[in-house]
């Protein structure tokens, strides 16, 4: 019988197991401990990871959990829960496969809590001046120190994305914080004016960083947080207003871009014919195929897909700014409302797949029929995690028995008659991998 070269196995055989089978294998051998430590097998194994197909996706969850007799002060949990799509078409979410990655008892008191996913490693704005980054499937976890102090209290919200340096190899957080803003109107003129001070710092995760937050240059112009920022491309994209119309001086009429890298902010506007971003937050930016991501409303029920191709914001075109736009896709979903869309992940023959929250569904959208092809039906996952913690007698998909209050300086969901359910609030498309915080 023939016997498997040990490089080989390695290479070959173990880069293509799942990160939970690696952990418990590296009892093994020696020499299987130190490959699976070995950063060069870390990034083998997430590139095989990031070709897999259908790709998963990762939910968010908090909930509070109550002792039942009191006896101890209730606790602010936070699970991240892995979904699985069937590799064949079949009815929305028949062979999902739902694994809980990772749990933590962590006090999350942001009211529109927001996370953002770079290689396997998610990072988490918990509340203001608090953020933390795991590896769902390793079960790491920092708790990042608290940064610069915000004194002005902007909406209560913190804003963080997580990125990836190509030149270094190293991973990033970078977040923006208000020391004072204000917006005035000239009592002659009428003309609007900003007073403002903004923060833009970043942290470096690893031996190479210095452990502590970096104040970069200031941004140019204002952001506005309460767009989630993007990474694509080894660069941020924060929605920002550039200041040009004096008419508006709040709404998001551009973006900025700060390449991680260099540490230079870049203006780069907007799509052609789009003069702001959607005040009522249905604007997202979004990495596709290795690619910036502009989603906005047209309609109650419409959407368009913007692309900025990887070469287009490599450098300042002459008349038009930073980078040239291209419009993807078009999409009218019909009917009800949408108040919630997510793009989730583009297939290689460009077929989009997004996330719809109203329905609680992810589609497929299938643009030579002009069809949306039901993929995983989220109800259907949710009430299966609400079952899963002990407490789906209490839940009523109608709503009707449910209403929403504020429990600790966030939107909860409360039966009337049981305990706070499970918030979902994130669901991004989810890459497993090896790679290491610290």
């Amino acid at each position: 019988m023939a016997i498997i070269p040990n490089d080989l196995l390695v290479s070959e055989v173990l880069s293509r197991l799942p990160v939970k089978s690696l952990l418990r294998f590296r009892s093994v051998c020696r020499s299987w401990r130190a490959a699976v430590a070995d950063p060069a097998f870390a990034r083998r194994h997430l590139a095989l990871s990031r070709a897999a197909w259908p790709p998963s996706s990762l939910a968010v969850l908090t909930r509070t959990d109550v002792h039942p007799d009191n006896a101890a002060p209730p606790e602010e949990v936070i699970s991240f829960h892995r979904i699985r799509p069937g590799r064949q078409p079949s009815a929305a979410g028949a062979d999902v496969v739902v694994e809980l990655m990772q749990e933590e008892a962590l006090q999350c008191s942001n009211p529109l809590l927001q996370a953002s996913h770079c290689n396997g490693l998610v990072a988490v704005a918990a509340d203001v001046g608090r953020i933390f980054v795991c590896n769902p499937a390793t079960r790491e976890l920092v708790v990042l120190p608290p940064g610069s102090p915000s004194p002005y209290d902007y909406r209560r919200e913190e804003a963080a994305v997580l990125g990836f340096d190509p030149c270094t190899g190293g991973h990033v957080v970078a977040r923006c914080l208000y020391r004072h803003y204000g917006c005035h109107t000239d009592e002659h003129t009428g003309e609007q004016f900003l007073e403002y001070d903004i923060v833009h710092e970043v942290f470096v995760l690893g031996a190479s960083g210095s452990g502590d937050w970096e104040i970069t240059e200031a941004p140019p112009c204002p952001v506005e947080i309460v767009v989630p920022p993007a990474y694509a491309r080894g660069a941020f994209y924060w929605a920002a207003n550039d200041q040009s119309e004096k008419a508006q001086r709040e709404h998001p009429n551009a973006l900025l871009r700060f390449a991680i890298h260099d540490g230079v902010f870049a203006v780069v506007p907007l799509p052609p014919g789009v003069a702001f971003m959607d005040p009522d937050d249905r604007d997202v930016l979004t990495e596709l195929g290795g690619e910036l991501c502009y989603m906005r409303p047209t309609g109650e029920t419409a959407f368009e897909f913007w692309i900025l191709p990887a070469a287009a914001d490599a450098e300042p075109q002459e008349e038009e700014g930073y980078g040239r736009w291209s419009l993807r896709w078009r999409v009218d979903f019909g009917g009800h409302l949408i108040d919630d869309l997510t793009p989730l992940y583009m297939a290689p023959d460009g077929t989009l797949t997004v996330y719809e929250d109203t329905a609680h569904m992810i589609y497929r959208l299938d643009e030579r029929n002009n069809l949306l092809e039901e993929v995983v039906d989220m109800a259907a996952v949710y009430r299966n995690l609400v079952e899963q913690l002990g407490i789906g007698n209490y839940y009523d998909y109608s709503e009707k028995d449910c209403r929403l209050e504020i429990q600790n300086g966030r939107w909860k969901k409360v039966q009337d008659d049981g305990p706070a359910l499970p918030s979902m609030q994130s669901l991004f498309t989810y890459v497993e991998s090896l790679v290491q915080i610290n």
